[in-house]
């Protein structure tokens, strides 16, 4: 049978299931809204009845082992002070802002939030969700957005209880136990479950639990913490638990990182909190669970799914969490399983620049699992991955990570302090060659002047796209010590609807836009997380050596009986560095296209100063860092201002660089050269020579 025939049926189809949801949305919440009355009523008759106590100590044979103990206090603040100095000033102080009510979340800057915290408000634009609202009726802005459901969610991860946590080890100052327990009791009273938004995500729920016992771990010998508020506190758990438990994320087929995150919460409510009824079966249900998803959601090259490296960083943050507290509590992993979580630090160690930071590649949001560190530049926490090697280093034994890691060993001392100690000088980066990353369609082409991260443009999560940008065969350049070509990033979400789109979209990032007839994208959007793909890449040629990487792409874009082929060639010459690129367009049609190359906010983009050479010169404070030369006479080229985004909420203005095909023949390809400004091309240089024959037989292929 025709699956047409089924086409009618498919909107009645959603209506009813819409239906069906609504009316068991409202019946739950009728259900919840009447046993709510009645706790009311029995705690007026009989106040002990329901709050009477919980068994608080582990009963016995269920104890369990943190990353940290007290003990280790010492030890901790001495290897802090080894690997930075400053670092204990830098807890204090953010540890003060914390208690001040100052708060800096996805990008607001730093912001007062009142004498009393409304755990209920996006601080941007003032909009405030009812706190008496059922749970499972909250949906972010609707377009065209206004306001960021992410702003309660991040606030009330409370990553920051952590920090407060850290400052008091350092100080023994009761103010930090205090503060705790001041805005833990204010949360747990303003956000009664299952109401308000912050009981909407369970994937924030579970952070929150895994936080909250972060926290609990620092100050629970404290004499600022009753008897009565750890009742309170251990009760609230208990609930978060059973919450996460009864509302999974993954209901839709296919998991990802919200999934693994509800994992990683039962793991730590099981172990860390034995004394519930409940805790044996969250355990094993997600220990057993986290090694199925682990062969789910990463390649088998190591990759996240998702096609974001900063997904991949919060999801292998989030294995390696659980994997340490679960290993510590004598639960081994399977060998294949630890195998592939060592490849995911491996990926780390590939795409990470020489100076640190890393390609922010698809969706950014600041996503973060726990927060061990607090950041001198606070902007650079969202694209320095290192200290993942250092745990990974730790854990795998592996020399090349802690080279690859550097002096970044903070968030790994407060994991693992045992480990890291004693430290000796850091360790020094070793030069790591060009990779392929076949599975995911990454490929990192590297020396330590010059390192390209190239995506192939594969639809992450299943397909579904959820994370991805709209960037196939685009790349980023590193170049000469500095961040030269960059992804313009991907600064809000729902909250502004339009800006998503424009973010995410083809024509903002490094590839070329081919503008087929008849697409064009539908407004309002009927979806900000999933894709409609129309095109097709394969890999045509990969050879790397010594002296030079060879990278060629192709794209088949398909519309309307249209065919249009792009393929893309990268040349990367060693010594001296040069990078080249060639596009070469063809197809059944002439149609419109441009390429755009999105310069870092950081660079000053001038034209060449040569007389009869095309192309841009880039500079940083006034010193020559890169040319950009075209060698392509049908390409006319244009500077215009532009935004780049290099964490949520934030954007700096940047310049980006327009070619367009003029004669819309596709006749001549479009060259673009990155050299050191010192580097001249000249045509009977034998490097040039070279290259050109390189570029003649990737074009052949």
């Amino acid at each position: 049978m025709s699956s047409n025939l089924y086409v009618p049926f498919a909107l009645p189809a959603r209506i009813l299931g819409r239906v069906v949801r609504e009316t068991r949305i409202s019946l739950e919440e009728a259900r919840w809204r009447w046993q709510e009355r009645i706790s009311r009523f029995w705690c007026y008759l009989k106040p002990d009845g329901v709050s009477s106590r919980m068994q608080i100590l582990s009963p016995k044979g269920l104890d369990f082992q943190f990353f940290h103990h007290r003990t280790d206090q010492s030890l901790i603040y001495a290897l802090l002070a080894q690997v930075n100095p400053s670092a204990a000033e830098t807890i204090i102080a953010e540890s003060d802002f914390y208690r001040s009510h100052i708060w800096g979340l996805l990008g607001s800057g730093n912001m007062y939030l009142g004498q009393v915290i409304d755990w209920h408000a996006d601080i941007i634009s003032g909009y405030r969700w009812d706190q008496r609202r059922y749970h499972k009726r909250f949906y972010p802005a609707p377009f065209p957005g206004g306001h960021d459901i992410k702003f309660p969610w991040e606030l009330s991860r409370c990553q920051h209880l952590v920090r407060l946590g850290q400052a008091y080890w350092i100080t023994d100052n009761e103010k930090y136990a205090l503060e705790f327990v001041a805005q833990v009791q204010d949360w747990i009273d303003c956000n009664p479950w299952p109401w308000g938004v912050n009981w909407a995500s369970t994937m924030d729920v579970a952070i929150r639990a895994v936080n909250w016992l972060w926290g609990y771990q620092f100050f629970k010998e404290s004499k600022s913490l009753p008897e009565q508020f750890i009742c309170k506190f251990k009760r609230s758990l208990l609930t978060h638990g059973r919450h996460i438990y009864h509302n999974l994320e993954n209901r839709s087929g296919i998991t990802g990182n919200h999934y693994l995150s509800n994992l990683v919460g039962l793991i730590y409510l099981g172990i860390l909190c034995p004394e519930f009824k409940e805790a044996g079966k969250w355990r094993e249900f997600a220990l057993n669970e986290i090694e199925t998803e682990m062969f789910k959601q990463v390649y088998p090259d190591g990759v996240d799914f998702e096609a974001s490296t900063s997904y991949h960083r919060l999801v292998l943050e989030m294995f390696l969490s659980a994997t340490l507290l679960a290993r510590y509590n004598d639960h081994d992993f399977s060998p294949e399983y630890m195998k592939r979580l060592e490849m995911m630090v491996e990926f780390i160690m590939v795409i990470i620049r020489p100076d640190g930071t890393a390609p922010l590649i698809g969706d950014s949001d600041n996503g973060r699992l726990h927060r061990l560190k607090a950041w001198h530049e606070p902007e650079r926490e969202w694209n320095d991955f290192r200290y993942l090697l250092a745990i990974g280093g730790y854990l795998f034994d592996r020399e090349d990570f802690l080279c690859a890691a550097g002096a970044e060993l903070e968030e790994a001392i407060w994991l693992m302090p045992e480990r890291v100690t004693p430290i000796q000088q850091p360790h020094e980066r070793r030069p790591l060659a060009s990779q392929r990353f076949e599975h995911s369609g990454f490929y990192v082409l590297r020396t330590d002047e010059v390192h390209l991260l190239v995506e192939r443009g594969e639809i992450g999560l299943g397909g579904v796209g959820a994370h991805n940008h709209y960037n196939p065969l685009g790349f980023e350049l590193w170049m000469n010590g500095y961040a030269i070509v960059v992804d313009p990033g991907t600064y809000v979400y729902t909250a502004d609807w339009s800006a998503r789109e424009q973010y995410r979209s083809m024509a903002r990032h490094n590839t070329l836009c081919i503008e087929l007839p008849g697409f064009a994208p539908s407004y309002p959007p009927q979806n900000l997380f999933s894709f409609q793909r129309l095109y097709t890449v394969r890999e045509i040629a990969w050879n790397t050596n010594r002296q030079f990487d060879q990278l060629v792409l192709e794209r088949v874009s398909i519309k309307n009986n249209v065919t249009v082929i792009h393929r893309r060639i990268i040349i990367h010459w060693k010594n001296p560095a040069i990078v080249v690129l060639r596009d070469i367009v063809s197809g059944t049609a002439a149609v419109p296209c441009f390429f755009s190359l999105h310069f870092s906010s950081a660079l000053t983009v001038g034209t060449l100063s040569a007389t009869g050479v095309n192309g841009l010169a880039l500079t940083w404070s006034g010193n020559d860092i890169c040319n950009c030369t075209v060698l392509s006479s049908s390409w006319s080229m244009t500077v215009v201002d532009d935004w780049v985004s290099p964490s949520y909420g934030v954007q700096h203005p940047a310049k980006t660089a327009k070619f367009v095909n003029t004669r819309q023949d596709f006749s001549e390809p479009l060259d673009i050269f990155f050299s050191a400004p010192h580097i001249t091309l000249r045509h009977d240089d034998g490097v040039w020579q070279e290259i050109q024959i390189l570029l003649s037989e990737s074009t052949r292929l």
